[in-house]
């Protein structure tokens, strides 16, 4: 009991850092959120894609090159995370071996 109420009164005087630090990581988090929230999502910039060119604004060739720069930058942004083509992982309650 010596060991924790030592260790409790050594630690205080970092306990405003720490509560700076842990405020900080959550405005980063959710100023990443909010930035996410603002970006078109690849799926909506494909739909545009289509779009433009269903309305002759670009041709079949700049939409080729648009939609795949759109499905390179989705693959690499989902690289990684689980799902991702390197990473499958199956579904909570089924057998693996």
């Amino acid at each position: 009991m010596t060991v924790g109420l030592f260790s409790s009164v050594l630690a205080a005087p970092l306990a405003p850092a720490r509560a700076l630090l842990w405020v900080a990581e959550h405005l980063a988090a959710r100023a990443e959120a909010d930035e996410s929230l603002r970006t078109p999502s690849v799926p909506d910039r494909l739909m545009d894609v289509d779009e433009a060119l269903a309305a002759g604004e670009i041709n079949a060739e700049q939409a080729a090159q648009l939609e795949d720069e759109l499905l390179a930058q989705l693959i690499t942004s989902r690289a990684g995370k689980p799902g991702a083509a390197d990473g499958i992982r199956p579904a909570a309650g089924w057998w693996t071996p």
